[in-house]
């Protein structure tokens, strides 16, 4: 299967992406949700924070469809699918220097 390669820009906006969803949406010990990188609390219940958020996710998402594809792309066609971590499908071998 052929598929286009994402570039480092969508690599890097994905990364930010996830970054960002995780801030947001991830909080754990009762902690509040802030934005990334600064101090301010995210407050779901305010028009103008979801307007930031939808702002957000809509900057960062170009590409991002193509960095999780290529992602599995590459798992299925190159990595070990009985393994529980990113090992080289047998029979793949690497050159040696």
């Amino acid at each position: 299967m052929k598929m286009a390669k994402a570039s480092q820009e969508e690599i890097d906006r994905a990364i930010e992406l996830t970054h960002f969803l995780q801030s947001i949406c991830d909080v754990r010990n009762f902690e509040t949700p802030r934005w990334p990188k600064t101090d301010e609390w995210f407050d779901p219940e305010s028009t103008d924070d979801l307007k930031r958020f939808y702002n957000e996710v809509q900057r960062l998402c170009p590409g991002l469809m193509r960095v999780t594809y290529g992602f599995q792309v590459l798992v299925d066609n190159a990595c070990d699918p009985d393994a529980d971590t990113l090992e080289w499908k047998p029979g793949i071998t690497l050159p040696t220097q």
